[in-house]
């Protein structure tokens, strides 16, 4: 179990640089700087965005356990709670941009 959870968590820091990396040089397009090819990049951006959440629901899933015993201090809880709203927000983000992409909506909202 030890292992897998070694695993997990390599995995889960690998996406996360992986994800944070290509989603920089996605962001760098509205500062005029285009790094191709950003159809490649878009879709290193969303596996890995989607193995990244795979990895932290499976990496919370190994650590219940403990985290039960950590929910008694207040701290704890309150950061955890943080880091779901984040975690949560920037998985719906990416859900959306993906099935309705800002061109789309622009052109709509222009006519």
């Amino acid at each position: 179990m030890k292992r897998y959870k070694r695993i997990i968590d390599t995995v889960l820091t690998a996406c996360l640089v992986i994800v944070a990396a290509t989603g920089i040089m996605l962001h760098l397009k509205k500062h005029g700087i285009v790094i191709e090819p950003r159809a490649v990049l878009k879709a290193i951006h969303y596996y890995a965005g989607y193995l990244f959440s795979l990895c932290a629901l499976l990496h919370v899933q190994m650590c219940l356990p403990v985290l039960q015993k950590m929910k008694a201090k207040p701290w704890f809880r309150r950061f955890t709670w943080i880091l779901l709203g984040i975690c949560a927000a920037l998985l719906l983000t990416g859900i959306v941009k993906q099935f309705s992409p800002v061109k789309m909506l622009l052109a709509k909202w222009k006519k």
